[in-house]
């Protein structure tokens, strides 16, 4: 039964973790997957946007050949999405670390960038690969600090747009704060919404973020010229001067990431996201603990995660997001790498990429920066599981010939299959109708 929760609470199923403590050995050691599946570096997509928008600007003026050139660069960037989206799919598909996929796939919605516009979808999958899936085994301070001076973050919360008020560039230009960045900070990455902060804390920390910028469309700057001059009060330290520098609010990240309320906040989450909706107090504490004694060691914050005697309580408290779904019955199925690397662009959409969506999970499209939520109300709705049964029976089909229904329901669900779902398997009209009712199941689509 351990090695059950292992594979399913905490990974993709299908021979994914022997035992609860052997989850973390799947964070040591090289990250092959993105080897095998790279994405583009944000310094080729940026070049490339770059150039976009030069031939924007030509056309604008009645260049048919930039209009064209303009075009097909636009053409290429949402290939380069869609081609992103499915190296991300595959990543999880093949890893035989579900835990480390199921980690980046926490920290990448904790940290959430949406696709307000192409070029910053372009961008979302080198935000992923530089400051998300390095740092996941790290300290959070780490991970922090990559995530907020990422140019992806800085530019998806108009953190450029945010100048000294007080500044000379600010008096000059009429220009002023802009705060979605020290209020996400606050609200949704550190210390959690429900925390010991106040309004005079955010415009405090707005302050001290000014002077954060990008150059190049790719890489983190840091100008004093634009940032407020002085000291800023946060959370009852004090921060920054003359002149302003890069290491003030490096200061601050670490500072944050420290926090006992940012303990609790993280701790909170990681119970929700693996074991349940309605978390166990204790283990939650448990969890907190120890991220705040070990001073945000992350592995340490695992192993209390794991430890705890309520991350074997029953299976089935969480329903699977469709991207989890979508993984795990495509594992489930057998599908290898070579099988699907055969697939067309347009198949998979078509197989994996647009099934999802329609469950209600549009790839880098969450509502806003908290992210995709958790509770099972969310995804479990007749819309999602109309999604989720014509996905089942369009994934099936073409495995029929290779697989026995009978043991694929055990080799799946084993003894979480109930008697009316293994009755109803032996007397489904076709091999198609009866894979697809174990991947429609209420035991496939919970963990």
């Amino acid at each position: 039964m351990l090695s059950t929760i292992a594979a399913v609470r905490f990974g993709y199923g299908a021979d994914q973790g022997n035992d609860l403590p052997a989850l973390t050995q799947q964070l040591v050691g090289d990250d092959t997957v993105v080897q095998d599946y790279p994405n583009m570096t944000l310094q080729s997509t940026a070049d490339i946007i770059k150039i976009r928008i030069s031939l924007k600007k030509q056309a604008d003026k009645g260049d048919t050949e930039a209009k064209q050139g303009y075009q097909d660069l636009n053409k290429f960037l949402v290939d380069h999405v869609r081609n992103s989206k499915r190296n991300i799919v595959m990543r999880a598909v093949v890893s035989d670390a579900g835990f480390r996929e199921r980690l980046v796939q926490f920290w990448t919605n904790h940290f959430t960038v949406v696709a307000k516009n192409l070029m910053l979808s372009s961008t979302i999958p080198a935000f992923i690969d530089d400051a998300i899936r390095p740092h996941i085994a790290g300290n959070f301070s780490n991970l922090l600090t990559a995530s907020t001076l990422h140019p992806v973050m800085l530019n998806f919360l108009d953190q450029t747009s945010s100048i000294g008020p007080n500044s000379n560039f600010g008096k000059r230009k009429g220009r002023g704060l802009n705060e979605n960045l020290a209020r996400e900070l606050l609200e949704l990455h550190t210390m959690g919404v429900n925390a010991n902060y106040t309004q005079a804390d955010v415009r405090q920390l707005a302050e001290l973020l000014t002077g954060l910028s990008v150059h190049d469309r790719h890489e983190m700057q840091f100008s004093p010229r634009l940032a407020e001059p002085g000291t800023e009060q946060v959370l009852g330290q004090t921060y920054g001067g003359d002149p302003a520098k890069l290491t003030d609010i490096q200061g601050f990240l670490v500072d944050a990431s420290h926090h006992r309320d940012t303990a609790q906040n993280i701790a909170q989450k990681l119970v929700v996201h693996f074991v349940s909706d309605d978390p166990n107090p204790d283990h939650v504490a448990h969890v907190a603990n120890r991220f705040y004694l070990s001073g945000g060691d992350l592995m340490q914050t695992y192993i209390a995660l794991l430890e705890h005697p309520n991350s074997t309580s029953s299976l089935g408290q969480k329903a699977k997001q469709p991207f989890d779904y979508v993984v795990s019955g495509i594992r489930a199925l057998g599908y290898t790498a070579p099988m699907l690397d055969k697939l067309t662009a347009a198949q998979f959409r078509r197989n994996v990429t647009i099934p999802m969506s329609l469950m209600g999970q549009n790839m880098f499209n969450a509502d806003g920066p908290d992210g995709w939520p958790e509770n099972a109300d969310a995804w479990i709705t007749p819309i999602g599981l109309a999604g989720r049964l014509q996905w089942a029976m369009q994934v099936t089909e073409p495995r029929t010939k290779q697989i026995d229904p009978r043991k694929f329901l055990k080799n799946t669900l084993g003894d979480r299959a109930s008697n009316a779902l293994k009755f109803a398997v032996l007397k489904a009209d076709n091999k198609q109708e009866a894979m697809a009712m174990v991947l429609a199941s209420p035991a496939f689509n919970r963990r």
